[in-house]
């Protein structure tokens, strides 16, 4: 094993970490990658693609209120992140994949689309276009969508792109900046050193001025070698795969 040096250490070689790659070594950064097992593996590659604007409507439901203003910010940013997807295909010289299509919440209880007008009202507030639509307005806009829908509404800003192009992508362009990628590299230990951080690895010490989390649901084990406490949780679900078949729903529901 060897040890080596680097202003910037990043630690985990999925969408953030890569993404942060490419645009810290764009910036002419130093820049180091680690990840545990190939880039792109864990929930950034199996993932649906989608991106969302829209404050989670079932947390709204369960937190109320209270919960609601406080996460409202976070559309902001998420606006922004969305404009940043819709240029991510030419700054990357690539196809990901990225469709613009819109993101539809439906009711199919009149009580759920007073919950829905209320969430609505924090969101227009930072900024977000989105529109409450009557039950005939939802069969124009979705028209798969049950009998029994009352309502709903739509955001037209929301889409989808390809993860598993995306992060390989992202990981390509860091590369040719000057990004050293080490796969197979798992942080052992990370602790305060001098006027920077010293990683313990699989395969060697890392000396590195400033160090970028980017772990994923294991960013709160990284956080808490240390004594930072980040409350951040890992939970499955399921996505299937069918035989080809022409589009049927456009829409994130």
């Amino acid at each position: 094993m060897s040890s080596s040096k680097t202003d910037i250490l990043i630690v985990g070689g999925g969408l953030a970490g890569c993404a942060t790659a490419y645009y810290l070594a764009k910036a002419g950064a130093e820049v180091l990658l680690i990840e545990r097992d190939e880039l792109n593996l864990q929930a950034s590659g199996a993932n649906a693609g989608s991106f969302h604007a829209q404050i989670p409507h079932l947390t709204f439901c369960e937190q109320g209120d209270a919960w609601a203003r406080n996460f409202a910010p976070v559309v902001e940013m998420l606006i922004a992140g969305i404009e940043l997807w819709r240029g991510l295909e030419s700054e990357l010289d690539t196809d990901l994949e990225v469709r613009i299509g819109g993101g539809v919440l439906i009711a199919d209880q009149p009580a759920q689309m007073v919950d829905i007008e209320r969430r609505m009202g924090f969101e227009r507030a930072h900024g977000l276009e989105i529109h409450a639509l009557t039950r005939e307005e939802l069969r124009a806009v979705a028209p798969y969508a049950s009998e029994r829908a009352v309502g709903g509404c739509f955001c037209p800003i929301e889409g989808k792109a390809n993860p598993l192009k995306t992060g390989a992508a992202f990981a390509r362009r860091a590369q040719e900046r000057g990004a050293v990628f080490r796969r197979r590299t798992e942080l052992l230990a990370l602790e305060a050193s001098g006027d920077g951080y010293l990683a313990r690895t699989g395969t060697g010490d890392i000396q590195a001025r400033r160090v970028v989390n980017c772990a994923g649901a294991l960013a709160g084990k990284v956080a808490a070698m240390l004594g930072i406490d980040v409350a951040i949780q890992g939970f499955p679900i399921q996505v299937n795969v069918t035989a080809a078949a022409a589009p049927v729903v456009p829409h994130l529901v």
